[in-house]
């Protein structure tokens, strides 16, 4: 009997697995009984959606909250006015923007060095680096030399003044985030020129702004003997307000003299920028007035309101003290 009731309940239990079985009357036939129990089939409990639905959910709820209060921020709160460039920021535009690494091309002067016993013959008879010259010795006394004895290294050196411009230039690049290269100008191609946005640091030491500055209005020329520097105005070719004076043989001048340029050169086809000094006292102040906001105001006082589209050119003065360049001031400016 008890092996019959577990066979019952076995064969009631995969009957009721069957699928569709589970809705008709259940018989139960409980353990230690052989009284059979029915049961009425139950409604189907409904199944609760899973956790994922209400997520998805709840992420589009999120969604559409954030989205409503970044609407709200932008009407409500008044966005931040756009910090304006300052002058200087606009002069150096066009070649910030520029393509390419931006070119430095150095001016390197005309240095000779002499090979002994030449080089310790004159080392005897001249003073040493900042010595007055000594009145004792006789100007026209001669030194025996040939021209064996004579290198040129004019590819070795750079004035002090145009470093302290390079610094400048450089630095300013440097805080715009631009790349830039430094060349002096007797490894400078044409090709150079034409590839990369340029910057000419020097003008009698540099021949590129020798060439390039030829055809504009302020220039900084020689007389014919080579003495007399002074800025040169095309438009009142006699005017001499702007030489220099005391500059040879010591080199005593109480001011220096300089030119700044930025042009569209047609030759290139790039905008160039020219900034070179009478002397390096020049060209240090320039560096300086290319760099400082405060300065270059100075130059725009009858600027045309689109200046920033214009070619410029400044003229400057500094005042030379103990071999240090002052400020720059500002003598003239032209646009075109």
């Amino acid at each position: 009997m008890r092996g019959t009731a577990t066979e019952v309940r076995k064969r009631l239990a995969q009957y009721y697995q069957i699928p569709g079985n589970e809705r008709q009357v259940r018989i139960d036939l409980r353990s230690g009984s052989y009284l059979p129990e029915f049961h009425l089939p139950t409604e189907a409990v409904p199944v609760q959606e899973p956790r994922v639905f209400r997520a998805r959910r709840w992420w589009w709820f999120s969604a559409i909250v954030v989205t409503a209060i970044v609407v709200a921020v932008a009407i409500l709160v008044p966005s931040h006015p756009r910090i304006p460039q300052s002058v200087v920021d606009q002069f150096w535009a066009p070649i910030i923007a520029g393509s390419g690494p931006v070119l430095l091309c150095l001016g390197q002067p005309k240095v000779y060095h002499f090979l002994e016993p030449l080089e310790t013959e004159i080392t005897k008879k001249l003073p040493g680096p900042g010595q007055p010259r000594i009145s004792g010795i006789p100007a026209n006394e001669k030194v025996t030399m040939t021209l064996g004895q004579v290198i040129p290294m004019w590819d070795r050196y750079i004035a002090i003044g145009d470093a302290i411009c390079l610094s400048d230039m450089a630095g300013l690049l440097t805080q715009k985030g631009r790349v830039y290269h430094i060349r002096g100008e007797a490894s400078t191609s044409f090709a150079d020129l034409r590839e990369n946005p340029t910057v000419l640091i020097g003008a009698f030491t540099n021949d590129w702004t020798s060439r390039l500055m030829g055809e504009l209005r302020f220039t900084l020329e020689r007389d014919a003997n080579l003495s007399s520097p002074h800025v040169h105005d095309r438009l009142n070719p006699s005017k001499r307000d702007w030489q220099l004076t005391n500059e040879w043989p010591d080199w005593k001048m109480p001011l220096d003299y300089a030119i700044v340029s930025r042009v569209l050169d047609t030759s290139t086809g790039r905008v160039v920028l020219m900034a070179g000094g009478i002397t390096q006292y020049g060209t240090a102040a320039a560096g300086e007035f290319l760099t400082n906001p405060e300065y270059f105001s100075n130059a725009l006082q009858q600027a045309p309101a689109d200046w920033q589209r214009k070619n410029i050119q400044v003229v400057l003065s500094t005042r030379v003290i103990g071999g240090t360049a002052g400020p720059p001031r500002v003598l003239a400016a032209h646009f075109w």
